[in-house]
């Protein structure tokens, strides 16, 4: 259970790229500035390097998590309680990108 709790929160930063993504892919633009493309540029690369710290930081914590659990069952629920605090600290970073990278798609 902790595996698939700390897999669920680490693929978070992922999906969050991945949405950048498609609507960068599948939307069209009414400018043609170089501006605009470079608010685009900068959105992707954005969202991409926010997104990297978190996964490695909340899939550490999640194989740490997990072991711990192995290790000792009887503090599964003080394990999975700090994962989950651990993962929601380290998770800000990734929505703090998203939110960038979203104003720099549309409100450049």
């Amino acid at each position: 259970m902790t595996m698939l709790l700390g897999q669920a929160l680490a693929t978070s930063p992922a999906v969050f790229g991945f949405v950048v993504s498609l609507i960068l892919v599948f939307s069209t633009w009414d400018s043609n500035s170089v501006v605009k493309a470079a608010a685009l540029l900068g959105a992707g690369i954005s969202m991409g390097a926010g997104a990297i710290g978190p996964g490695l930081g909340i899939g550490y914590v999640a194989a740490r998590a997990s072991f711990s659990t192995a290790v000792n069952l009887r503090s599964r629920a003080l394990i999975n309680r700090t994962l989950l605090l651990g993962a929601a600290v380290a998770e800000s970073t990734s929505i703090y990108a998203f939110i960038v990278a979203v104003l720099l798609m549309y409100f450049t």
